[in-house]
């Protein structure tokens, strides 16, 4: 199996990225809200500013754990399979829960690829024992 490219789309990158984005955006929306209330009201304004930004925090933290739960997804389904074949389960009912991942061009497609492999060569050498010993 030939190593892919190391320049490939990181996954890490891509969540970092994300996150960057996503905290750029919260930190400008509670800057605009509390210049906007600082000019227009001066009652209670420490209040309304704390329950703003709790608001934006609650929400950034719901939108980061849906992006982190859908990128670690695909590495439980590859984990799963490189556990029944540590279990010296050869089967084939688990070559198609990661055909998909095969694809990708980043490390899970990688260790997908990897795994696959390593599954077929290891149902090879089972097959080649059984017929020496057979």
């Amino acid at each position: 199996m030939e190593k892919r490219n190391s320049a490939s789309s990181s996954i890490a990158v891509k969540i970092t990225v994300i996150a960057f984005i996503i905290t750029a955006i919260a930190i400008a929306a509670y800057s605009a809200i509390t210049y906007y209330l600082t000019l227009t009201s001066t009652s209670n304004l420490g209040l309304k500013l704390f329950g703003i930004g709790a608001v934006i925090m609650i929400l950034l933290a719901v939108v980061m754990y849906s992006g982190i739960k859908y990128a670690v997804q695909p590495i439980n389904r590859v984990a799963d399979v490189i556990e029944h074949v540590s279990n010296l389960n050869l089967t084939s009912e688990y070559d198609d829960e990661i055909d998909d991942l095969i694809d990708r061009n980043d490390e899970i497609g990688y260790i997908a690829s990897c795994t696959k492999e390593m599954k077929s060569n290891l149902t090879n050498i089972a097959g080649d024992i059984q017929r020496l010993v057979g």
